[in-house]
């Protein structure tokens, strides 16, 4: 029997880990000289989606085992037989495809993976989309429940080292990050980028479904699933300031239990408030695919205020679609680095403190940010008690509407009270017309490309230096005070 590629992620619901690796299967398979893929996860596979998978790698064959113990911590009980599989399924000179194992559920899944792997002559390669340091220190408190007691502690049990090992970030600051901070070898690889296929005559149905649930307006399409961190009300500032009339449609629903509180009051924002928005359209019947509705899109936004790495850039340049979007450490970097671009992007959309109750807003996330500091590590408290005290920037005229809570983001909606360009230039961009982003023709991307760079980096050898606690402790504090300055992301 040849070599396998074995992919191990929690879950295959639709989003970007999953997108990744429908692109990349087929080309990091061909790149190792796998003659078969074996998928292992925690939940059942959604309906339709491995008929695709195996279509986009065909002619290689796959085949599918799921685990509990592979799942999210969060939706199961006890461990399941997840060793026991990867034990089963894991042979000498294999390959394993691990993502995104770094967001912490599941803590010791990680070095688990990399231990079972090892022993069996396999080689590892976590693809690391997400860090449980950056914004999920809800964390923590799992951590502890599980016997963790330092930051070191937990930064090794998530980013496991090994002979056999290499671990990859999907932008280059992470990258950087993961390098000279926690001081861990760690490979800047990108994300595979294919072109999206959507026949004409499917956009062309998407645009009058569109046109038809939006009473003929002018649609703007944000292809995302319901997370806070999308920021959805600013997509909704932003259309308002530059379409007028326009209506914003987002693809996705709720996908996780943590974030049903938030999603049910945007909800209730845009019923009660009249927003011109229709939200998980993807999810109807009837409803086209989402690069179709990209496609038939006057626009595509991406008001996000954390993401890996950003595929609707992608996409709507393939699509030949406006894009307006947030511009995002690293996601910035990484995506300019293959030559994409957008029609506008923003490093804030400033407000004025006069759109929202600025006294009661002080006073609710004040609360607040004392709750969230609680759930962190002592030794990170100490180094942010600093932030409970509010920015010069906070406390004056201006305020950015993603450093806002939703109850005073809901509130600058409601007011009706549009953007101006004094305090927005980057209105300037498009207020004479939306251009589209760069010629995917002219972009440095492929999924043969991408595989020989991602496969070619050769493992870590084992060889990470290690990062002491004072210097660990300051560089995650940098990383807490970020996320502190968005109370949209607390959970």
């Amino acid at each position: 029997m040849g070599r396998a590629l074995i992919i191990v992620h929690y879950h295959y619901r639709p989003g970007g880990v999953r997108q990744v690796v429908e692109w990349g299967a087929a080309a990091v398979a061909r790149c190792w000289g796998c003659d078969r893929v074996v998928m292992l996860g925690g939940e059942r596979v959604p309906e339709g989606w491995r008929g695709e998978f195996e279509r986009a790698v065909f002619p290689i064959p796959v085949r599918w085992e799921r685990d509990a113990g592979l799942g999210y911590w969060s939706e199961f009980a006890g461990e399941g037989g997840a060793e026991e599989l990867l034990r089963r399924e894991v042979g000498s000179g294999d390959v394993v495809w691990a993502h995104n194992l770094s967001v912490g559920r599941r803590l010791r899944l990680g070095a688990m993976v990399v231990r079972v792997a090892e022993a069996a002559g396999a080689s590892v390669w976590l693809h690391q989309h997400d860090w449980w340091w950056d914004g999920r220190w809800e964390r923590w408190v799992e951590f502890g429940e599980q016997g963790v007691e330092s930051l070191e502690e937990a930064v090794a049990l998530t980013f496991p080292a090994g002979e056999r090992v290499r671990t990859v970030a999907v932008n280059a600051a992470d990258a950087r990050f993961a390098r000279d901070v926690l001081g861990r070898a760690c490979g800047f690889g990108g994300n595979p980028l294919v072109r999206v296929e959507t026949g004409v005559a499917a956009v062309e149905e998407a645009h009058g479904w569109l046109r038809g649930m939006s009473w003929g307006r002018r649609v703007w399409v944000y292809p995302a699933r319901a997370l806070r961190r999308k920021n959805f009300a600013e997509a909704v500032l932003v259309m308002r300031a530059v379409d007028e009339g326009a209506m914003l449609v987002t693809t996705g629903g709720v996908s996780s239990g943590a974030e049903r509180g938030w999603y049910a009051g945007m909800e209730r924002a845009v019923e009660e408030g009249g927003w011109p928005v229709r939200l998980a359209v993807a999810e109807l019947d009837g409803a086209p695919t989402v690069p179709a509705m990209m496609g038939a899109a006057d626009a595509v936004v991406m008001s996000s205020l954390r993401e890996g790495f950003g595929l609707p850039w992608w996409e709507a340049a393939v699509l030949r679609r406006p894009l307006l979007a947030r511009r995002l450490a690293g996601t910035r970097e990484t995506l300019e680095s293959v030559g994409l671009g957008a029609s506008a992007a923003w490093d804030a959309v400033m407000v004025s403190r006069e759109t929202f109750d600025a006294g009661a807003e002080e006073e609710r996330v004040g609360e607040r940010r004392e709750r969230v500091l609680g759930m962190l590590p002592g030794e990170l408290r100490e180094i942010v008690s600093g932030v409970i005290e509010r920015s010069a920037e906070e406390v004056g005229r201006l305020v950015d509407f993603g450093a806002l809570s939703f109850e005073a983001q809901r509130e600058v909606v409601d007011s009706g009270v549009g953007l101006e360009e004094r305090w927005n230039s980057w209105l300037g961009d498009v207020r004479g017309g939306l251009r589209v982003p760069a010629e995917v023709d002219e972009v440095r991307a492929g999924p043969e490309r991408w595989a020989t760079q991602f496969c070619g980096m050769g493992p870590d050898g084992g060889g990470a230096r290690g990062c002491g606690g004072e210097r660990l402790g300051a560089a995650l504090g940098g990383v807490v005070r970020a996320w502190l300055r968005h109370p949209l992301l607390w959970p």
